[in-house]
């Protein structure tokens, strides 16, 4: 890199010019690209033949809980295991604890 003020050769790293002490701007390193993010709720269902958790992301459904777990935490704990080990990781909870939105690194 040259200096800007007086045009002196200078190494990549230096923070001034040695021979007429002009601060140096240090090369701009390329920023690290934020991830992007794909997001699913999760949805508590009370039906008529049964109580579930539903996760969608969009109008997709991507998993639901069988209508045989009886408990409400039970249900939404097997939605959260089953699409933690797909590698979604919870981000809101509601009022009560149940983990309500979930995302993952967005795959391609």
């Amino acid at each position: 890199m040259r200096c800007a003020k007086c045009g002196t050769e200078l190494p990549d790293e230096a923070a001034f010019c040695w021979k007429c002490g002009q601060p140096q701007k240090p090369a701009e390193s390329p920023a690290a690209a934020e991830p992007e993010y794909e997001y699913c709720d999760l949805t508590f269902i009370d039906r008529l033949y049964g109580r579930c958790y539903e996760a969608r992301r969009g109008n997709t459904l991507l998993l639901q809980s069988p209508y045989s777990i009886i408990s409400r935490r039970e249900a939404n704990e097997y939605v959260v295991g089953k699409l933690a080990a797909q590698g979604w990781e919870p981000i809101q909870r509601d009022e009560r604890g149940y983990v309500i939105r979930m995302r993952r690194i967005k795959q391609d």
